[in-house]
């Protein structure tokens, strides 16, 4: 049995990480509030977007001239671009997007495969197992802004668009709600008709349309905004899903600090009450033995 100080000493260690685990739980569910109003408003852009891009694509007839629209090819090189958080203590969230990378990674073995890293968890996933990524972005999970799209999307474009990549992906996670994230990956480039299947238009007439200077000049000034809103999105999720992972993983350790201090308190009680009652039977053995003596 621990000694009473022992147990007091286990008793304010405990408290002292409550109090931790209890600040680093406000200030997750704090950011994600802020963070749901970014996807909200993101997603109203995206739909105007690719609502225009729709248009464009169902209005011309002649697709093969457009650059951002799939390319066939036997062999292909392939960008893969993994989303993780800066640090961890935030339940599986990190594990679930590094094992979603490794099986999309799976799908295209055999093709020449490069890596981008956003995030350090991520980052020293990689460069620990010999394969350190070709591009890294620090601190972008944490604040997740479209300057920071905007460089990812630039990655992105210079690669597909020199033929060092030919299809790029991002694993992210996707934010459901507060209880529920997932990892998952989209295809950035190329674009893919089937994409833009769930989106509706303004024009569903297969009537000829003019735009200017040209169909396939506007839409390939469209497509970088497309893909800076695509990554923002995708950044904005992974971001609000570490958060809410983090909310749930410091609520459960406040939660689990709080029985072990019901515990330990009762113990506690329990040896006082038990070194009380010793203390009296020492002294009225001790009373007796004077007793019978004099």
């Amino acid at each position: 049995m621990s000694s009473l100080g022992e147990i007091k000493g286990h008793i304010s260690a405990i408290e002292q990480t409550r109090q931790i685990t209890n600040a680093m739980y406000l200030i997750s569910a704090s950011k994600m509030r802020s963070t749901i109003k970014k996807i909200d408003y993101n997603v109203k852009y995206m739909a105007r977007l690719r609502s225009t891009m729709k248009d464009i694509l169902l209005h011309t007839d002649d697709l093969s001239g457009y650059h951002f629209i799939r390319r066939r090819k036997e062999s292909r090189n392939v960008l893969i671009i993994l989303v993780t958080g800066d640090k961890g203590m935030c339940g599986g969230y990190n594990l679930n997007a590094v094992s979603k990378f490794k099986e999309t990674e799976e799908q295209f073995a055999g093709e020449g495969i490069r890596i981008g890293a956003v995030g350090i968890v991520g980052e020293e996933f990689l460069e620990g197992r010999g394969t350190p990524p070709d591009y890294k972005w620090r601190g972008v999970i944490q604040d997740p802004t479209l300057y920071s799209a905007r460089q990812i999307a630039a990655t992105v474009i210079d690669e597909y668009d020199s033929g060092r990549a030919d299809e790029i992906y991002m694993v992210y996670t996707k934010y459901k709600n507060s209880m529920v994230q997932t990892a998952d990956v989209m295809q950035l480039l190329p674009i893919e008709l089937e994409d833009f299947e769930d989106v509706g238009v303004e024009f569903a007439e297969r009537t000829q349309l003019n735009f200017e200077p040209s169909p396939k000049a506007v839409f390939a000034n469209l497509v970088p905004q497309y893909l800076i809103a695509l990554i923002f999105n995708m950044l904005v999720q992974s971001s609000t899903g570490e958060y809410a992972a983090r909310m749930n993983a410091m609520q459960t350790s406040t939660s689990n600090a709080d029985e072990m201090l019901a515990g330990l308190r009762f113990e506690y009680n329990r040896t006082r009450q038990l070194d009380i009652t010793n203390e009296i039977i020492e002294i009225a053995a001790t009373a007796g033995t004077v007793a019978d003596n004099s």
